[in-house]
């Protein structure tokens, strides 16, 4: 992704690119009832240890686009990456 050796990888992300927000929660209070909470900011995301759960909880975020990010700490920058029609990286 371009990004310098000295990035950690920390996990994965759910990003709304239409609104350049972050999944921050989800849960089911009640059978069929969805609640999701999204950032602003990626700091604030809630970050899956392993794609195919970033992956499955994206999928089931009917009213937006999602996309499944990459998050890397830089030290005082977060950098997000994609793979696909995102662009390669952003720092946020």
């Amino acid at each position: 992704m371009g990004f310098p050796e000295s990035c950690t990888f920390v996990g994965y992300v759910v990003h709304l690119p239409d609104s350049d927000e972050f999944l921050a929660g989800a849960s089911e209070p009640e059978s069929g009832a969805f609640l999701y909470k999204y950032a602003a900011t990626p700091d604030l995301a809630k970050i899956y240890p392993d794609f195919r759960t970033a992956l499955k909880i994206a999928d089931g975020i009917r009213k937006h686009r999602t996309v499944v990010a990459y998050l890397f700490d830089h030290g005082t920058q977060w950098l997000v990456g994609f793979q696909g029609r995102e662009p390669d990286w952003q720092i946020a």
